[in-house]
């Protein structure tokens, strides 16, 4: 979907009203897809796609649309016809519309005329694809959008039709580092504002759209179906082609209340030829089963935490108390940690000397870590192992900006192999007044900065709550203004690194219920160094954060 989208809605004179006018690993494509399973049901398409063809063959298109298999359509405007009419159309082609687009204007002029043509077309949705420009330069701007939306919403419930917004990559552009589209969710009702989530463009966007489909599960009922073929161009491609993983991710979003599956592509050169290949590869998907763990958090354990226990016995005792994974292994012990049953959820690209210090802030190290991690991201997808740990370095003598510069300059670099292979490069943060002196990521800011710049779902931080909390502390107001930038967590006790327990100065269950709550779908990895009985306190540890 382009911003060309505002304009085709306006002009094909729908809603405004047609009365009115007289009528996001492996690359994807080798990943092994599911033998068995649930399917994923009816699939639908956004019309949009087709927009040309129906500009000249309405009705014909329509059936074309058919015949490739399609049940549901999702349209973008009528085209000069009536909502009657074009009702008649869909009962004779065995079409349903479960939703509609409408421009954001409607809401102040032909709502009235909305209402009534989603009743005519048999709609249960109506959704707003797109803000106007003029109204999204500052966050106030979209809490008043807001406003106008829970305005709308109220107005369709009362005629038994649910409200919905529709998201592009420019609502995850960042503004006073927060992301526009969680500023507006948190500021309309949820009971009456929706979203459709078009994957697409959160995926493009550098988010992640199962942190959505956690912190807000049930208010995402119709997601936007198509794929990318990732950094740089971006590319958009038919479903099942390109880089997204698409099997866990619509198991995903079914458990999180999706009905709704609607394929799209923007500007296919073959626009028939493209939905019908995409129909394809979902009507054949199998969706996998979603992976068990208690609570709403994935753990796992630092190995150099329990350097004593032999790999396999520290797998076995750890997968007992619940734990999912160990975490910062070296790729010689990924298989011992999957032949036990565990995930590696944090893996190093290769075993070397001052591997803190050597990081991405410094041009001179570039090829060498570029290299290190070409070799271990494909290893990594084939391992299963979901993350690799980055450093920033030690200042050398440079300013911050141009520290920062050369971050963002080496990470973009790597990022479209991270994207390919679904491995994502954790970039960590350290505190340089106790342990790491002279270490250039001491801050979030500075860590959120470069992450946003490199836009990329596969480049996050690595929210070390230890060496945060003894540069910043306000921890849980930091996790929550942050979290589309964190891809995983370390704990430790403070002082000490030593349990987390109450015998330090962090509540670290009220931690775990701040990351839980952000929707947070990744790793908090245990790097804490016990007093006593290690597997005690790991015991305790995972108990802190089962939420």
């Amino acid at each position: 979907m382009t911003t060309n989208r505002r304009d085709f809605l306006v002009t094909s004179g729908f809603a405004l009203g047609t009365a009115a006018l007289g009528t996001l690993a492996l690359p994807r494509s080798v990943r092994p897809a599911p033998a068995s399973g649930p399917t994923l049901g009816p699939v639908g398409v956004q019309l949009y796609t087709v927009r040309k063809a129906m500009q000249s063959d309405f009705e014909g298109t329509l059936q074309k649309v058919a015949a490739i298999g399609y049940k549901q359509v999702e349209f973008a405007g009528l085209l000069g016809h009536s909502s009657s009419e074009v009702r008649s159309m869909l009962d004779r082609l065995g079409l349903t519309a479960p939703s509609m687009h409408v421009p954001f204007e409607s809401l102040d002029t032909g709502w009235d005329a909305v209402i009534d043509d989603a009743h005519h077309l048999g709609c249960r949705h109506v959704i707003v694809p797109s803000i106007p420009s003029a109204l999204r330069a500052s966050l106030d701007d979209y809490r008043r959008v807001a406003d106008k939306f829970t305005r709308g919403a109220q107005r369709a419930a009362k005629a038994d039709l649910r409200f919905a917004y529709h998201n592009h990559d420019i609502d995850f552009a960042p503004i006073d580092r927060q992301l526009p589209f969680d500023v507006l969710l948190d500021a309309t009702d949820p009971k009456l504002v929706g979203f459709e989530l078009d994957l697409y463009w959160i995926v493009r966007s550098g988010q992640d759209p199962l942190r959505y489909f956690n912190r807000w599960p049930g208010r995402c009922k119709l997601v936007h179906v198509k794929d990318t073929k990732g950094a740089p161009e971006q590319r958009m491609t038919d479903v099942g082609s390109g880089i997204i993983d698409w099997p866990p991710l619509l198991a995903r979003a079914r458990s999180a209340g999706v009905e709704y599956f609607l394929v799209e592509q923007d500007d296919a050169a073959e626009p028939l030829a493209s939905i019908s290949t995409s129909f394809s590869y979902l009507q054949n998907l199998r969706l996998p089963a979603i992976p068990a763990h208690h609570g709403r958090l994935k753990q796992s354990i630092a190995r150099w935490t329990a350097k004593d226990v032999a790999l396999p016995d520290l797998c076995r005792r750890a997968k007992k108390i619940g734990y999912d994974g160990i975490d910062l292994l070296y790729p010689d012990e990924w298989p011992i940690a999957r032949d036990a049953g565990m995930t590696c959820s944090m893996g190093y690209a290769s075993r070397r000397q001052a591997f803190i210090q050597t990081g991405f802030n410094d041009p001179a190290h570039h090829a060498m870590l570029l290299a290190e991690l070409e070799a271990a991201i494909p290893t990594a997808a084939q391992a299963g192992v979901p993350n690799l740990i980055a450093m920033f370095g030690n200042r050398h003598g440079a300013s911050q900006a141009e520290d920062m510069a050369s971050c963002v300059s080496g990470l973009s670099k790597i990022a479209p192999l991270a994207e390919k292979h679904g491995v994502t490069i954790c970039v960590e943060l350290l505190n340089s007044r106790v342990d790491h002196l002279g270490y250039a990521g001491d801050h979030t800011a500075f860590g959120v900065d470069v992450v946003q710049a490199v836009r990329s779902l596969r480049v996050k931080l690595l929210y070390d709550i230890y060496h945060m909390q003894i540069m910043e502390g306000d921890v849980i107001r930091t996790i929550r203004n942050n979290i589309p930038w964190i891809g995983h967590f370390h704990t430790g006790g403070i002082p000490g690194r030593h349990e987390i327990d109450g015998s330090q100065e962090l509540n670290y269950r009220a931690v775990a219920q701040a990351i839980a709550e952000a929707g947070f779908p990744g790793y908090v990895a245990h790097e804490f160094l016990p007093v006593g009985e290690p597997f005690k306190a790991f015991a305790d540890a995972y108990q802190i954060f089962d939420v």
